[in-house]
C-alpha cells in the first residue's frame, strides 16, 4: 500500500473508479480507452506535480514542506520522468484518436482548465509565493483539485447523459468530497498536529447519506453513489480519529484507499 501512494499509482487509481462509478450511476458504458486515458493523464500529471514541488522547495529553501512521496520521487526521478513522458504521450494519442467527436470539447476545456491550474502552481501565474501553501485570490490549490478532478471524472457520464439536478448535486458532492480529502492530508501534514478535520468530514457523511435517501427511490443508483461517498466522508472521519497512531506514510495512504468506495458499487 505504501509503493501504491509513493509512486503516485493512488490518484489514477481512484480516478479510473470514479469515472466507472459516474459511468454506472448514469447508465453510460464508459469505453476503457476513456478509462485509461484519465488513469495515464492523472498520473503523469501527479508525478510532475511531486517533482515540481521538490523544485521549487529546493529553490525557496523549504524541504521542510515536502513529505515522503516527494523525496521519492526526486530519488527515482530518472525512470518516473520518462514513465510520466511515455504515458502522457499514450493519452495524447487515445485523446486525438479514440476519443468520440462528441467528447472532444468538453474534455478539452477541463484538460485545459487542469493545465492552467499546473502552470499558475508551478509557475507563479497568479498564485501567492509561500510554496507550502499555493492558492488563487483565496482559492486554495486543494480545492480547486477537488473540482477539476470530480468534473474529469464525471465528463464521460456527463457528456453521454442529461444534466438533472440530481446529477449536478452528484457531482458536486463528490467534488468537495475530493476537497475533503486534499484538505484533511493538508491539515494532517501541517505542523499543528492538533488539526482536524472530524467534524466537517461527519457533515459531509451525514449530509451524503440523506441526500441518497432522497434519490432512493427515483434514481436509485445516483442514491447508492452518493451513499458511497458518504461512506468516504465517515471513513476519512475514523481515519482522522485513529491517525496518531499510525506513520504518516500510512495515513496517507489509507486517506486515498478510502475515496475507493464506489469501488464497491461496480463490483456487485
Amino acid at each position: 500500500m505504501h509503493l501504491w501512494h509513493l509512486a503516485s499509482l493512488d490518484a489514477p487509481t481512484v480516478a479510473v473508479v470514479w469515472t466507472f462509478s459516474f459511468g454506472w450511476a448514469r447508465h453510460v458504458a464508459v469505453p476503457a480507452s476513456i478509462a485509461v486515458l484519465t488513469g495515464l493523464t492523472v498520473w503523469a500529471v501527479y508525478v510532475g506535480d511531486r517533482l515540481l514541488d521538490v523544485r521549487r522547495a529546493l529553490g525557496a529553501g523549504q524541504m521542510e514542506s515536502l513529505r515522503e512521496r516527494h523525496f521519492f520521487h526526486w530519488r527515482n526521478r530518472r525512470w518516473l520522468v520518462p514513465a510520466a513522458m511515455a504515458a502522457a504521450a499514450v493519452a495524447a494519442w487515445l485523446f486525438f484518436a479514440r476519443l468520440p467527436a462528441g467528447w472532444f470539447a468538453p474534455d478539452a476545456a477541463i484538460g485545459a482548465a487542469a493545465m492552467g491550474y499546473f502552470a499558475c502552481v508551478h509557475g507563479g501565474g497568479g498564485f501567492e509565493s509561500d510554496p507550502s501553501r499555493p492558492h488563487v485570490r483565496g482559492v486554495s490549490k486543494e480545492l480547486l483539485v477537488g473540482v477539476l478532478f470530480a468534473l474529469g471524472c464525471a465528463a464521460p457520464a456527463w457528456i453521454a447523459g442529461s444534466h438533472s439536478w440530481s446529477w449536478c448535486a452528484t457531482i458536486a458532492f463528490f467534488a468537495a468530497l475530493a476537497w475533503l480529502n486534499c484538505s484533511a492530508i493538508d491539515k494532517w501534514e501541517s505542523a499543528d498536529r492538533n488539526a482536524s478535520v472530524r467534524s466537517i468530514a461527519l457533515i459531509f457523511a451525514a449530509t451524503g447519506a440523506c441526500v441518497a435517501l432522497l434519490f432512493e427511490h427515483g434514481e436509485p443508483r445516483l442514491g447508492a453513489l452518493l451513499a458511497a461517498g458518504a461512506t468516504a466522508a465517515l471513513l476519512l472521519a475514523i481515519l482522522d480519529r485513529m491517525r496518531g497512531r499510525m506513520n504518516p506514510t500510512t495515513v496517507r495512504a489509507l486517506a486515498d484507499l478510502v475515496m475507493l468506495a464506489p469501488l464497491g458499487l461496480l463490483l456487485r
